[in-house]
């Protein structure tokens, strides 16, 4: 009878031991990189699209994959100013993919399948685009490196810079609202 608690307490742990195992995920890790076609190892943001295609942001272009290759948007005939693709955003309201780089801001169109400039008011100030979010109101968050954050949408377009916000202070890298009026910006060494 001394014996029972203790075979109890051993089936309990072997149970726990077998469970683990069970319920425990597999994961495969494969890595894509220059060898497989992406234009550099050095990424800076990864999207998925509304048609599937993974995109992915580097320091040499912008870069799509259909889950078998790369193709190479930014250089040749698809050029935009920069390869520096700094931020990158799946619109959720059409099929266009939204491309922040260090030239400004610039959008994937599909039927030509190039890359479109697009200017924002702020352009004029800094063409460096960091930051791209989607709104909570299905606009979206622009982030300007050193000239601020712009809310744009199809109603409106507004500017939170510097110059209009008081305490406000650059350099900006992202920003993202929390759908309760909240506006969170990220910065490079202001937290």
């Amino acid at each position: 009878m001394k014996n029972i608690p203790f075979i109890i307490t051993l089936f309990f742990i072997v149970s726990l031991s077998s469970f683990e195992k069970i319920s425990a995920q597999p994961y495969t890790i494969k890595r894509l990189g220059v060898e497989d076609g992406l234009s550099s190892n050095y990424t800076q943001k990864i999207i998925q699209d509304q048609k599937g295609y993974i995109w992915v942001a580097t320091s040499s272009g912008l870069n799509r994959f259909d889950g078998q290759k790369f193709i190479l948007y930014g250089q040749d005939s698809h050029r935009t100013e920069q390869n520096w693709i700094n931020s990158l955003l799946a619109d959720p309201t059409n099929d266009n993919v939204w491309v922040g780089t260090d030239q400004g801001l610039f959008y994937f169109d599909y039927p030509t399948g190039s890359m479109l400039p697009h200017a924002t008011p702020l352009s004029h100030l800094d063409k460096n685009v960091t930051g791209l979010a989607t709104a909570t109101d299905s606009g979206m968050w622009i982030t300007h490196y050193t000239a601020g954050v712009i809310h744009w949408s199809a109603q409106d377009t507004t500017c939170y810079t510097p110059q209009t916000v008081p305490g406000l202070e650059g350099p900006f890298h992202t920003a993202v609202d929390d759908g309760n009026g909240n506006l969170y910006i990220g910065h490079s060494d202001k937290g």
